[in-house]
């Protein structure tokens, strides 16, 4: 089954907003923090796939991920490193 990620609103709906947030985006994680594996959206498939791992010894110190309904410079979904405390898993809204 492909998911369509792109038809995630990149922004939270009025009065749907987490309590004492200022700013409500979405962010669809594809890394997680704590991992050596890199994870990226499949465009044609419609799903997160493995791409690659890092060297042994490093992982990634965040989750990463995209804003839906964006475009950056390069092409892509805006990127976003989400700093938070715990890391989450890939496809997370």
């Amino acid at each position: 089954m492909k998911f369509d990620y792109h038809s995630i609103p990149p922004f939270f709906q009025p009065g749907k907003k987490l309590p004492d947030t200022p700013y409500g985006v979405h962010v669809v994680v594809e890394t997680p923090r704590g991992t050596r594996h890199k994870y990226a959206l499949n465009e044609d498939l419609g799903i997160i796939e493995f791409s690659r791992t890092l060297p042994a010894g490093m992982t990634w110190p965040c989750d990463f991920g995209f804003i839906p309904q964006t475009i950056a410079d390069d092409g892509d979904a805006l990127d976003v490193a989400l700093l938070i405390e715990e890391g989450t898993f890939s496809g997370c809204l």
